[in-house]
């Protein structure tokens, strides 16, 4: 089972090697973040039923932490996505 999986991911990483294009990551941040507004009322209710949340609590240490998260991503998403070169560590010395 490992090994198919193995397989299936690294058959996915050589059909698209560069990943994900960054316009298509920001446009995908946008959509979560709709569909995030769009079902609030569900993330309350979800929150005041099993720890007793009341809604303004919901939005302020919930929701909004995560819109703004979403944000800094976009934000931030060209140099996180950004390559750098990375030593190798005391580890692989000469390996």
């Amino acid at each position: 089972m490992i090994d198919a999986l193995f397989q299936t991911l690294s058959a996915a990483g050589r059909a698209a090697p560069a990943g994900v294009p960054l316009a298509e990551r920001g446009t995908a941040l946008l959509r979560l973040r709709r569909e995030i507004h769009a079902r609030e009322d569900a993330v309350i209710a979800a929150l005041a039923q099993d720890f007793r949340k009341t809604a303004t609590e919901v939005r302020l240490s919930e929701l909004l932490t995560v819109y703004q998260e979403i944000r800094l991503a976009r934000r931030r998403l060209a140099t996180w996505a950004r390559g750098r070169r990375i030593g190798s560590g005391l580890l692989l010395l000469g390996t």
